[in-house]
């Protein structure tokens, strides 16, 4: 950052403007060109609000992803913005400068700067009492440096953490679906961040789906990736974090099971009638007419509702639903008590039984949507979770655990599968198809990161998140039920981005980002996203679940200097699952 034209009184035009706590703690000197660049951006900050910084949650690097996730529920572009580092350098020294006078006054600052070098006096100060992000409800002190873009990607994701870290006192939080352990730069960088520099990190987690590029049959089809390189590059990932305990945790993400077929809600003999295909449910009251329930506190994962489940009997099906429900009232057939609850989404209303899970945590749930004017069909989803059950069972009958257990538990997803063939097949279809060949892969790659048969069931390490939700792209898995996306189908949806979920609870924030690219619905088109610009906007998160989008207002800035990135650019892979050019695979 040296240059013929500094000095340690930053001399410039703008010198006697530009606090000397404009610099960054690793900086005695700076060019004159990061003096002006700082001046205009100290110059635009100061405008604003307190609450900017203090409730800012998104500091992006780098907007655009290159995984090519089809369930993004971002979004993301494949054309990448990125902050060059001098850039990155400014924008947070400028927000350091600014976070300082929003926070002390004049003499206060003189407490806490040395101003014979602009650093800190104690730099363990500001890790108490940090500069920025520390008036959120959630995670107060932490960056979320991901929203559009995947920070495994971004060479200097390293040295970000550090600068935000040691000039802001935040900590930074990444979620990515992993990247290529050939790329020498990212692979040093994780190193960093795994050892070194795991004090500037609040959290790591790896997110395992069938959607990420390196993992799917197209990627390989193009002949891009392969899943023997996706799942050496996650273990690698995951071995490089072994031993950080609760700071590394990884994610399995599994498709939704959706299927679509008639809903009857009828009256029969005086008994009310939800059936759907092979699902037959018998109630003494009428279904439409219960009280629509909801999620009563959504830091709650048992779901539980605010309003009590209505009593029904579910009965199998023998030729047809009315001779089924003839032999239950001839005392001839007995059924099976379940819990239905009555739900509603902008849709219309639709039916959970067994929503909330049973005091041993595990979940059964089944949700069927009949067609309203919204709604596009009529139809279910399975939201039993078969993995999540299966682990319960066996850490409650298994105390020190062997791969030959865990090879236990998928073939006992196996048998699950073909017992419901024939019956509820589309279910059966789905254990097979989504369920099974996703946890053989995690089981794969656990093995090569060389951790035990307990990894698989340590709930600090592995946590099955169930099904995706229709937020962004994964709308393309929920058309068939769902009249737009970003829309809860389920209460676990309701639970994680509705009007009542833990993204509500945390009202308005802000995102800083490079490129203009707003928070608003795909229904309102997307704003060019220019390479020479970077936004900061403020994020009510209590619309996530709107037609509109989050963006409230925003503020751009321009920036020359940023850089555009397509991996044609790249000589060594870089997404997860990306095939060396010296690799060939049959």
């Amino acid at each position: 950052m040296n240059s013929n034209r500094t000095s340690n009184t930053l001399v410039s035009s703008q010198s006697n403007l530009l606090p000397l706590y404009c610099l960054l703690e690793d900086e005695t000197t700076i060019p004159t060109d990061s003096i002006n660049a700082r001046y205009s951006l100290y110059k635009e900050f100061r405008t604003f609000p307190q609450k900017v910084f203090a409730r800012l949650r998104h500091f992006q690097p780098q907007s655009g992803c290159f995984n090519k996730c089809n369930f993004c529920s971002q979004g993301a572009s494949s054309r990448i913005i990125e902050f060059s580092l001098n850039n990155l350098r400014n924008i947070i020294a400028a927000i350091k400068a600014v976070s300082l006078e929003q926070t002390y006054s004049p003499n206060q600052i003189t407490d806490v700067i040395d101003f014979d070098t602009g650093h800190f006096i104690d730099p363990k100060a500001i890790h108490n009492s940090p500069l920025i992000a520390y008036g959120r409800e959630d995670r107060r002190g932490v960056i979320y440096c991901y929203l559009d873009n995947d920070p495994a990607i971004y060479p200097h994701i390293d040295t970000f953490s550090q600068l935000i870290y040691e000039n802001l006192g935040v900590k930074t939080r990444i979620a990515t679906v992993g990247y290529s352990r050939h790329n020498q730069k990212i692979r040093q960088a994780f190193i960093n961040l795994s050892n070194p520099l795991r004090h500037c990190l609040a959290g790591v987690r790896l997110s395992i789906s069938p959607y990420t590029y390196g993992w799917t049959e197209a990627g390989m089809r193009a002949g891009a990736t392969h899943r023997d390189e996706f799942e050496e590059d996650l273990a690698h990932f995951i071995n490089t974090f072994k031993g950080t305990g609760s700071l590394f945790s990884a994610e399995l993400r599994f498709r939704p099971m959706v299927d679509v077929g008639e809903i009857k809600l009828i009256t029969y003999s005086g008994k009310h009638i939800l059936a759907y295909k092979n699902y037959l449910y018998v109630s003494d009251a009428s279904l439409e007419s219960l009280t629509a329930a909801s999620i009563s506190d959504s830091h709650d994962h048992a779901l539980k509702m605010d309003t009590q489940g209505h009593k029904v009997i579910q009965l199998e099906v023998y030729g047809n639903w009315k001779k089924s429900v003839d032999l239950y009232l001839h005392g001839k057939l007995d059924g099976m008590p379940c819990l239905m609850h009555k739900l509603q989404n902008d849709d219309g209303i639709y039916f959970g039984v067994n929503v909330e899970r049973d005091q041993s945590g595990k979940c059964y749930a089944k949700f069927f949507y009949p067609k309203s004017i919204a709604r596009p069909q009529s139809g279910h989803i399975d939201g039993e979770r078969y993995l999540l059950n299966a682990m319960i069972d066996t850490k409650i009958t298994i105390n020190n655990v062997f791969w030959q257990d865990i090879d236990a538990l998928i073939q006992g997803l196996k048998d699950k599968a073909q017992t419901l063939a024939g019956i509820f097949q589309a279910s059966s279809n789905y254990i097979q198809n989504d369920i099974i060949p996703l946890i053989e892969s995690y089981v794969r790659i656990l093995k090569m990161a060389k951790l035990s048969a307990n990894s698989f069931l340590d709930k600090a390490l592995t946590i099955d998140t169930g099904q995706i939700c229709n937020l962004g792209r994964a709308f393309n898995e929920y058309k068939l039920l769902a009249s737009r996306q970003d829309l809860p189908m389920t209460p676990n949806h309701e639970r994680a981005f509705g009007k009542k979920g833990d993204l509500a609870n945390e009202g308005t924030v802000f995102r800083l980002s490079p490129g203009g690219r707003q928070r608003i619905s795909n229904k309102l088109g997307r704003t060019n996203n220019k390479e020479n610009e970077f936004i900061i906007e403020e994020l009510d998160l209590s619309l996530t679940s709107s037609e509109d989008g989050q963006s409230k207002q925003y503020y751009k800035f321009f920036l020359p200097g940023n850089m555009v990135k397509s991996m044609k650019q790249y000589d060594e892979p870089i997404i997860v699952g990306q095939i060396p050019t010296r690799v060939t695979y049959e």
